[in-house]
């Protein structure tokens, strides 16, 4: 078998993703559950509640190929009808190591 290099590599291309959503998540609570689970909402009581955390999991497609640095932005709103107001932003450098098959990031405010 012959193998050129002509065909440019996956971290050449600049139309190739990294990354492969998995799941966006959302929690108050930062205490683990059963079997090492948290319990995800979708609605949260403005009483009930005062943090809001998330998780945000996606695939490595360079899995055991190379390593890569991203920034994640993650936004909160607050949609009442027809307003949007956007409560918060919090920005996270990170570097994805080749080991990692699937990434998690998790932050709160």
């Amino acid at each position: 078998m012959f193998f050129d290099n002509k065909n440019p590599s996956k971290t050449e291309d600049k139309n190739f993703l990294k990354y492969k959503f998995k799941s966006l998540q959302v929690y108050s609570s930062d205490e683990w559950m059963v079997n090492s689970s948290k319990k995800y909402r979708t609605v949260f009581d403005k009483a009930e509640t005062s943090y809001i955390r998330c998780e945000l999991a996606f695939f490595n497609k360079l899995f055991d190929e190379d390593e890569w640095q991203c920034k994640v932005t993650l936004k909160a709103f607050d949609i009442t009808g027809n307003k949007r107001e956007e409560l918060c932003t919090l920005d996270k450098d990170m570097h994805i190591a080749k080991e990692e098959n699937i990434v998690f990031v998790r932050d709160g405010w």
